[in-house]
């Protein structure tokens, strides 16, 4: 098991995000780069063998998606859009998606995906 960094004085932030992750489907840590948004997310997810998405660089919702997917390691049905591929994966594995540096270009776009997500879903939790 990897041994993460010291997260000093963010106890009651991780407790809070690992608790939020129990009670909703999707959690977002927002705040400004360089504050420490992915290793909060890192100790949160800790034991919980997340699918972990980097999503820096990203630009457009489909390049979200192409990542996102591989992470899962989904069984693609011919025919299956990648949105309807997404859904059936998360739905199926139930497994928890960290998409980790979303920029604030993507939100919209990015909250749009995830509600859609969820009404279709009944399982995945998506931390953001």
């Amino acid at each position: 098991m990897a041994v993460l960094p010291a997260c000093l004085g963010r106890r009651d932030v991780i407790a809070h995000v690992r608790s939020s992750l129990n009670d909703r489907r999707w959690v977002a840590i927002v705040g400004p780069s360089g504050v420490g948004k992915t290793l909060i997310a890192r100790h949160a997810v800790h034991g919980l063998d997340p699918a972990w998405v980097d999503a820096r660089g990203l630009t457009d919702i489909d390049d979200l998606l192409a990542r996102w997917l591989p992470a899962l390691s989904p069984d693609i049905a011919p025919g299956d859009s990648p949105l309807l591929t997404l859904s059936r994966t998360l739905d199926e594995g139930g497994r928890l998606s960290v998409l980790d540096g979303v920029s604030e270009h993507l939100a919209e776009p990015l909250r749009d995906l995830v509600e859609s997500v969820l009404a279709s879903t009944s399982e995945p939790r998506i931390l953001s």
